[in-house]
């Protein structure tokens, strides 16, 4: 929704950072973004690499797009979703071009593949630890008496959120 406060929410300070990083353009069309829409429904913040199987969700791995942008590469890699449209790709790796030197692991984050994703399947080797982990746990606090419930992770996530726990 639309904040009624006076200071920029988290969410905007982080769009209004892309947008500059990004020449005030949309990653993925190379179009120019206006002030005025870049705080509308018009404009998202995309996961570069989809966070569902990257859980990636730090700034370098985000950029600001028009919705239906993000909405034709849907949960793929930028070189998965566009990378077979030659004029599109070519317009994208231009805008990458411009992206200033300390952001190069943004811009390789453009050109990974979803195989890319599948071969360093850190997060896989991550959740599987941690549902062994929770399960052992689990059960010693079954054999002494407390009762547990398990959530999924979006809800260990909020509660991260909820905390301010995602600094540390």
């Amino acid at each position: 929704g639309i904040n009624t406060s006076r200071y920029p929410s988290r969410d905007q300070k982080i769009k209004y950072r892309l947008w500059l990083d990004q020449n005030h353009c949309c990653a993925y069309s190379g179009k120019t973004i206006n002030l005025a829409t870049l705080f509308s429904a018009e404009i998202e913040i995309d996961h570069i690499l989809p966070y569902s199987r990257s859980l990636n969700d730090s700034y370098m791995n985000k950029v600001v797009c028009f919705a239906r942008e993000n909405q034709v590469k849907g949960q793929r890699t930028p070189k998965d979703a566009f990378g077979g449209n030659e004029e599109k790709w070519n317009q994208i790796t231009q805008m990458l071009n411009k992206l200033p030197r300390d952001l190069a692991s943004k811009r390789d984050a453009f050109y990974k593949e979803d195989s890319d994703l599948l071969k360093s399947d850190f997060v896989g080797s991550q959740l599987t630890d941690t549902r062994y982990m929770s399960k052992v746990a689990g059960e010693y606090l079954k054999s002494i008496g407390s009762e547990i419930t398990f959530t999924r992770g979006v809800m260990t996530s909020w509660l991260r959120r909820m905390w301010e726990l995602n600094s540390l």
